[in-house]
């Protein structure tokens, strides 16, 4: 997995032509096809483990993703998650403060 421009997306592969940071197709969640520059991308551990053994030479370029901030990314973009973190912000605005100091009587 990579994510470019706050979107997770798969990395099809390199495209054709010898570069210093050579680009790279990639295909995001709507199947939307983009060519981008390995600096534009963020990669996860996993995906640069994945590269190195294609011996790719250029990786002193990348980004690197951590996994928490990849999983905080998929959660504020997942319909479920979303829904659920504004039923419980509604439930506690919904619930009455009660006051810290009683009410003076006259």
């Amino acid at each position: 997995m990579a994510v470019y421009r706050g979107r997770e997306v798969h990395i099809l592969g390199r495209t054709t032509g010898e570069d210093i940071t050579p680009s790279y197709d990639i295909l995001d969640q709507w199947n939307e096809r983009s060519s981008v520059k390995l600096p534009e991308l963020h990669l996860t551990e996993e995906e640069i483990q994945r590269m190195k053994d294609q011996a790719v030479h250029h990786l002193h370029f990348a980004k690197i993703i951590a996994d928490k901030d990849l999983q905080e990314l998929k959660d504020s973009q997942d319909k479920r998650k979303i829904e659920e973190r504004l039923a419980k912000e509604e439930q506690k605005s919904a619930t009455p403060a009660t006051p810290a100091t009683p009410p003076k009587v006259k």
